[in-house]
């Protein structure tokens, strides 16, 4: 039978051990707000931030095979004569993911103990993201949706997500930028600073893109903000009068 000292001991080690095993995660927990703006081929690319607190974009064109530059020619160059580029937000369709990531709009993220969950609650449209990072995979029969199916792990201080099952008819921004149902999105977001977030963000579509699309998104933590309501209907900017939609996004500053 062990000692009443030895199982003491034991107790309090185990105890102490707690928060060592959770310190491992990083703290990626608050609300976040997208500080590299929402135009991927202008950012795309590596993202920077230099001593003094200026930003430096290292500029990529959509690497689009033939059949989908024509398709974002036809779209760009209707809107270069003054027509209004459909964008089904205007009309409180979810944008999806990619785009859901870079939105101006403050993001939450929640991890779970242990880490086997990570929520992220986007304040635009209200929208909720569930990362699985319980070691599953995939379902075989997983359904077509706005954000997909996302499954993650870490590896050190970097959350890992990979999300598939995406429908092809929404945007990558609201120029226009189409992408095709093929679309993979791979993720990696780890802390730079203790309040900056980077997410580096990978499209791989075999149909739209003759090669995977990368871009880096930053984003600063706001310790005193919390998520407000978002009402679609009572947030979009413009609507035009022949049923084709369009939408003014907030101004950053």
């Amino acid at each position: 039978m062990l000692s009443r000292r030895f199982l003491a001991l034991f107790v309090a080690s185990a105890v102490l051990a707690l928060p060592a095993r959770a310190a491992r995660l990083p703290d990626f927990e608050g609300v976040w707000q997208n500080i590299s703006g929402i135009h991927i081929d202008r950012f795309a690319g590596t993202f920077n931030v230099d001593p003094v607190g200026k930003n430096s974009f290292k500029p990529a064109a959509p690497p689009y095979t033939p059949e989908y530059a024509a398709r974002y020619a036809k779209v760009t160059e209707a809107h270069a004569r003054g027509e209004p580029i459909n964008d089904p937000t205007a009309t409180c369709l979810w944008p999806g993911v990619p785009r859901v990531i870079w939105n101006p709009y403050p993001l939450e993220i929640m991890i779970s103990q242990g880490g086997k969950r990570v929520t992220m609650v986007h304040e635009y449209m209200s929208q909720v993201r569930q990362i699985h990072a319980d070691g599953r995979g995939h379902p075989d029969d997983v359904e077509v949706s706005y954000n997909g199916h996302t499954i993650g792990h870490w590896e050190g201080q970097t959350l890992v997500m990979d999300t598939v099952a995406l429908r092809g008819d929404t945007m990558l921004q609201n120029t226009g930028m189409p992408h095709s149902d093929q679309l993979t999105v791979r993720e990696r977001w780890r802390l730079r600073e203790p309040d900056l977030l980077e997410a580096e963000i990978t499209m791989i579509d075999p149909k739209a893109f003759t090669k995977p699309y990368v871009t880096t998104r930053l984003y600063r933590r706001h310790r005193d903000w919390s998520i407000s309501d978002y009402v679609c209907e009572e947030n979009n900017r413009e609507r035009s009068v022949n049923g084709v939609t369009k939408q003014v996004m907030p101004q950053q500053k």
